[in-house]
C-alpha cells in the first residue's frame, strides 16, 4: 500500500481514519454522493407513483435497475482491481449526474413518461455496478489496515446522516417546489461529490503479475472467493439479505403511500427513522475499533435485520412501526459494515475489488427483490408480502449464520487469511519493485 499523508492532530478513536488526508477528501465527497443518493431514491420513487399509481410499476422500475447491476457488478469489481479507482469513481459519478439531470429536464418540461424511467433505471444500475465496488475498494488504498474498519464505519456514518436529513428535507422540497426542481438539486449534490474527489493523490492500481482480460479476472475472483470458505459464507448471506430483507429501503415510499396513507413528507420521515438507527450503528462500529469477534456480531446483525422487519410489516401501529424501522436500520448498517470489513481482511488487496463486487451483487438483488414483493403486494397487500419476505430472510440467517460452520468458526480462519493476505501483498510489491 502506498504511503498517505497523516494529520499532526491527534483524533479520538472513533475518527482515527480521518488522520489520513486522502481519506478526509474521500469522506467529504461521500457527503455529496450520499445526500444525492438519498434524495434520488425518494424523489424517483414518488415520481413513479405519481405517474402510474401502481405498485407493480414501482417493482418493474426496480427490476430494470437490478438486472444490469447483477450482470455488470462482477465486471465492475474486476475494473476496480485493474484500473485507476479514483478515475473510475469520477467517471461513473459524472454519468449518474447526467442521467439524473436529464430526468429533471423531462419532468419540469412535462415530457416525462414511465419508459424514460425504465431506461434511466437500467443505465443507473449499470453505472452503479462500477461505482459501488470501486468506491468501497478504494478505501483500502486510503488508510492502513488497522484503520480499515473505522474508515468503513465512518463512510457509512455519512451515508446514514444523509438518510436522516435527506429524505425528510426531500419530502418537504417535493411538496413545496415539485419533483423536477428536487431532481435538479439532486444533480447539484452529485457534482459536489465529484469536486471533492479531485484533490486526492496517490491512489494506485494493485501490482499485477501478468496481463489478463477483464473476463479472466472475473473468473479468477469468483474462484478465489469460493475457495475462501468464510468469505464465501459472507457473500452468500449477503445475497439472501439483499433479496429478502434489504428491499425495505426501496419499498418504504410505496408502503407509506399505499399502506399507511402518508404524504411525501411522511414517507421521508419513515426513511429518516431508518437512517437514525443506521447512524447509531455506524458510530457504534467506528468506536469498536479492531473488535475481535466480528463474525458473531455479523451473524447477530442478520437477525436484527429480519425480525424487526417482520414486526414492522405485520403490526400497523405507527409509533411501533417507527421503532421497528429504526431497529432494521441499526441491524442493516452493522451487517453492511462488518461484511465489507471482513471481506477486505479475508482477501489480499489485489482481489478486494472482485470480492467486494460479489458482495454487492446482493445490492442488485435488492432491486430484483422489490419486484415480487410489490407484485404480490398488489394482490395480498404490501404488508403481507413484505412480512413473508422477512420470514424467508430469517430462515437464511439461521441456516447460513448458525447451522453452516464457516461463519461460526471464522476467528481462527480470519487470522490465517490475514497472514496469507499480508504475505501475498509483500510478494506482489517485491515483484513490482524488481527492475525489468
Amino acid at each position: 500500500m502506498q504511503r498517505t499523508s497523516v494529520s499532526k492532530f491527534k483524533l479520538p478513536k472513533s475518527f482515527a481514519a480521518l488522520r489520513h488526508t486522502n481519506y478526509r477528501w474521500f469522506w467529504a465527497s461521500a457527503v455529496g454522493q450520499s445526500v444525492a443518493m438519498g434524495m434520488q431514491q425518494l424523489t424517483v420513487s414518488w415520481l413513479i407513483l405519481e405517474i402510474t399509481d401502481s405498485l407493480s410499476q414501482f417493482g418493474i422500475v426496480s427490476f430494470f435497475q437490478g438486472v444490469p447491476m447483477l450482470i455488470f457488478m462482477l465486471f465492475g469489481g474486476a475494473l476496480a482491481d485493474k484500473f485507476d479507482r479514483l478515475k473510475l469513481m469520477i467517471a461513473s459519478t459524472m454519468a449518474t449526474t447526467l442521467i439524473v439531470c436529464l430526468l429533471a429536464v423531462l419532468t419540469v418540461t412535462d415530457y416525462i413518461q414511465i419508459w424514460h424511467i425504465y431506461v434511466s433505471a437500467a443505465f443507473l444500475g449499470a453505472i452503479q455496478a462500477v461505482n459501488t465496488p470501486t468506491r468501497t475498494a478504494v478505501v483500502g488504498n486510503l488508510v492502513p489496515r488497522e484503520d480499515l474498519m473505522n474508515a468503513v464505519a465512518l463512510n457509512n456514518t455519512l451515508m446514514n446522516l444523509a438518510r436522516i436529513l435527506g429524505p425528510s428535507v426531500t419530502g418537504f422540497i417535493i411538496e413545496s417546489l415539485g419533483i423536477g426542481p428536487t431532481l435538479f438539486m439532486n444533480t447539484g449534490f452529485y457534482i459536489m461529490g465529484i469536486l471533492f474527489l479531485l484533490p486526492i493523490r496517490g491512489v494506485k492500481v494493485a501490482p499485477r503479475q501478468r496481463k489478463t482480460t477483464v473476463f479472466k479476472d472475473v473468473v479468477d475472483g469468483v474462484k478465489y472467493t469460493k475457495s475462501n470458505a468464510p468469505a464465501w459464507a459472507i457473500v452468500l448471506i449477503g445475497f439472501s439479505a439483499g433479496l429478502f430483507t434489504f428491499p425495505i429501503g426501496q419499498i418504504v415510499p410505496a408502503f407509506a403511500k399505499e399502506e399507511m396513507h402518508l404524504s411525501a413528507s411522511g414517507a421521508g420521515l419513515l426513511q429518516m427513522v431508518t437512517g437514525i438507527g443506521a447512524l447509531v450503528a455506524s458510530l457504534s462500529v467506528a468506536t469498536l475499533g479492531n473488535y475481535k469477534h466480528k463474525n458473531w456480531l455479523f451473524i447477530a446483525s442478520a437477525f436484527l435485520c429480519a425480525i424487526p422487519l417482520f414486526l414492522f410489516a405485520v403490526i400497523p401501529w405507527f409509533p411501533l412501526s417507527m421503532f421497528f424501522l429504526a431497529l432494521v436500520g441499526f441491524g442493516t448498517m452493522i451487517f453492511l459494515n462488518l461484511g465489507i470489513t471482513l471481506l477486505q481482511l479475508l482477501v489480499p488487496p489485489e482481489y478486494a475489488g472482485r470480492a467486494l463486487s460479489l458482495w454487492f451483487v446482493g445490492a442488485a438483488f435488492i432491486f430484483l427483490g422489490v419486484f415480487p414483493i410489490s407484485a404480490i403486494g398488489d394482490i395480498t397487500g404490501l404488508r403481507w408480502s413484505l412480512g413473508g419476505s422477512a420470514l424467508i430472510g430469517l430462515f437464511f440467517a439461521i441456516w447460513l449464520g448458525l447451522l453452516w460452520p464457516p461463519l461460526r468458526n471464522m476467528r481462527s480462519g480470519l487470522e490465517v487469511q490475514q497472514k496469507a493476505s499480508a504475505e501475498t501483498s509483500q510478494s506482489s510489491e517485491a515483484s513490482a519493485s524488481k527492475p525489468k
